[in-house]
Formats: structure tokens, C-alpha cells, sequence
């Protein structure tokens, strides 16, 4: 057995019998979900956020107007984060006698928490011109 399948609480990473003929969707496992196509969308997220900082910040006439749009993006966006927050706490301290919560969930809990708030964080940045004039 592997480290990363250890890491993924001894569940396979990857496996073919999820991709049978009479299937409409795959069947992909546990692991393959907590990882890949969850730290695949952050990590590019996390790539380009400098580009996009350096964007916000060199372009003077393009600021992001405080509307109730915008405000309603951010609450929902920070309810995501205190749902991930939540939900990992809550796999974590399920922990029965056959079952502990494997690593791939504190970690995966911990990367979406970190990807929402960057979401939020780029929507702050580009409306800070306009806090300062809306408050």
C-alpha cells in the first residue's frame, strides 16, 4: 500500500470498474474525488491569483462598484466557508469505532476553505477604492 492511499484513509485512488459501458456518469472513488478534482480548480485558482492581483492594482480607471450584487457574492461566498468549516469539523469528529476520518478531508476541507476566502479576497480588492467612498 502506498503513502497516498494511507493518505486517503486505505481507499484506492483510482479504479477502472467504475467506467463500465452501461454507465451514464463515472464512478470515480472516494480518493479521486477528495483529490484531483478538488485540488486541480484551487491550485489554478491559487496559480493565477497573482496575475490577477498585479491586474487589480495596475489598472486605475476599472474599479468593481459596490452594488448589492457584489455584497451578496461576498456573504455567500464567506457562508461557503463557514459551511466547509463546519463539514470538515464535523467528518473529523465523527469518528466511530471502524471509522477516523482519513487525512485527504482535513486537507480538502482546509483547500476549499483557503479557495473560497481567496474568492473573496479578490472581490475585496476590487471594490476597496469604493468601500472607503460607500462608507
Amino acid at each position: 500500500m502506498s503513502t497516498f492511499e494511507e493518505f486517503c484513509g486505505n481507499s484506492s485512488f483510482w479504479d477502472d470498474t467504475g467506467f463500465s459501458d452501461n454507465s451514464t456518469y463515472p464512478n470515480f472513488t472516494k480518493c479521486f474525488r477528495n483529490t484531483v478534482l478538488v485540488w486541480l480548480p484551487c491550485g489554478w485558482l491559487w496559480l493565477t491569483l497573482p496575475v490577477n492581483i498585479y491586474l487589480v492594482r495596475t489598472t486605475k480607471n476599472q474599479r468593481l462598484p459596490v452594488t448589492a450584487f457584489n455584497m451578496s457574492k461576498l456573504i455567500l461566498v464567506l457562508i461557503l466557508v463557514v459551511m466547509t468549516v463546519i463539514d470538515t469539523v464535523r467528518e473529523v469528529s465523527e469518528e466511530n469505532l471502524s471509522y477516523t476520518a482519513p487525512n485527504v478531508v482535513i486537507v480538502t476541507g482546509l483547500i476549499n476553505a483557503v479557495s473560497y476566502g481567496e474568492g473573496s479576497l479578490k472581490n475585496l480588492i476590487s471594490c476597496r477604492r469604493t468601500f472607503s467612498n460607500f462608507i
